[in-house]
């Protein structure tokens, strides 16, 4: 049971690795804080 959990495992790495080689595109994400927050500088 064990070993057939790994393999599958495996397989699915696999197929995400080829479909990440095939795809030529990059997504950037960012955060910032938008809720206007401000500190007292003293």
């Amino acid at each position: 049971m064990n070993k057939l959990f790994w393999m599958i495992i495996l397989m699915l790495f696999q197929v995400g690795l080829a479909e990440a080689a095939a795809s030529k595109q990059i997504r950037i994400v960012g955060t910032a804080n938008v809720h206007g927050e401000t500190d007292p500088c003293g």
